[in-house]
Formats: structure tokens, sequence, C-alpha cells
């Protein structure tokens, strides 16, 4: 965690955790707390929810809908403009029920939709948040 804090003080860059999701929902040692959350949005920054089971819930056997938790909590503490997709499908991870491969994503998209999230919140979450904080840095 103290790295984490020696990056936020000396980046004056937006911050980027590509595969993160909120402790305060599952107290994993790899999810951020929501002060590091806050942190990254106030820089601008960018967090990807990641999908492997034990970073969702406790007990692994995570699905779709605990994916769309993380993401409601990102939205109810920093807005939806910090939230993207770090699903990891490449990395040998235990993905949720619903959301086994990138072919599922129209299911992730109709189940923030259906929770209220508009047309321009989902587009940001599943790619556009990133493209923002790339281009900032990149560009």
């Amino acid at each position: 965690e103290k790295s984490f804090w020696d990056v936020i003080e000396i980046s004056t860059d937006p911050i980027i955790a590509s595969h993160s999701n909120c402790y305060s929902l599952n107290p994993h040692y790899r999810n951020l707390t929501d002060e590091q959350i806050k942190a990254i949005a106030e820089k601008g920054g960018y967090i990807g929810i990641n999908f492997y089971n034990k970073f969702l819930v406790k007990s692994g056997g995570a699905d779709i809908e605990d994916v769309v938790r993380h993401i409601d909590h990102l939205k109810d503490l920093v807005g939806v403009d910090y939230i993207g997709i770090g699903a990891d499908f490449d990395g040998g991870i235990t993905p949720p029920a619903g959301l086994e491969d990138v072919t599922r994503y129209p299911e992730l998209t109709s189940a923030l939709l259906q929770r209220g999230y508009t047309k321009e919140d989902v587009t940001k979450i599943l790619g556009g948040n990133f493209l923002r904080v790339y281009k900032q840095v990149c560009g």
C-alpha cells in the first residue's frame, strides 16, 4: 500500500489501476480501499474491474451481479468517469458465472442498462474512460 501512495504523491498524470476491485465489498489484499479509489479519481485516473472470482467475493463463486456490484460501488463513491473493465481473461482466472469470456460482454452491457446506467455511461465503462486516460498520458 505504501507504494500506491508513493505513486499518487509523485505522479503528475492520471493513475491507472487496470485490474482492481473494491476492498469494502471484498477485503482481499489486492482490492482497493475507498481512500485509494478516491485518490485515483482525484488524479483523473481509471480503475478496471477485474473478473477473478476471489477478488469479487470472498468465497469465490461470483456471478455477473457481483461485477455490477463493484461497478455500482465505484459509481456511488466517485462517479462513472473513473470505471472500466480489467477482466484478465488472459491471466488464468476463474471468471464469474455469466462472464466466462468476451462473448458475454453483451450480458454485462444489458445488466448495466437494466441497473439504470445510460448508454453514455456504459460506453465510458467499456472503454471510453481508458481511452480518455490513455490519450491524456500518451497522446
